[in-house]
C-alpha cells in the first residue's frame, strides 16, 4: 500500500510513536521515509514537542484539539 500521511500517536502499547518514526525514517526506500508523520499527543510540553519533533515528525498536535486544526495540520503537511 502506499500512504500520503501517516498520524502517530505517541503513547503506544510496548512502544513510542517517536521510536517508531525514527524507524520510518531509518527506512531505505524514499517513499516510505518520507510520509509526513504528525505526531497526537497529551504530553505537549515544550521539551516533548522538540523531542518528537527530532526523532522525524513533520509536525505535533496536542490532545485534545479542534477537528478544524487537525485538518489545517493534515492539509499543510499534504502540499
Amino acid at each position: 500500500n502506499q500512504y500520503d500521511l501517516v498520524l502517530m500517536d505517541i503513547n503506544l502499547p510496548n512502544v513510542t510513536g517517536d521510536q517508531i518514526t525514527r524507524i520510518i525514517r531509518d527506512f531505505p526506500l524514499h517513499r516510505i521515509k518520507n510520509i509526513p508523520i504528525l505526531g497526537i499527543t497529551a504530553y505537549a510540553f515544550e521539551d516533548n514537542i522538540k523531542d518528537y519533533l527530532n526523532s522525524g515528525m513533520n509536525a505535533v498536535i496536542s490532545k485534545p484539539y479542534e477537528e478544524t486544526f487537525l485538518l489545517e495540520t493534515i492539509f499543510k503537511l499534504l502540499k
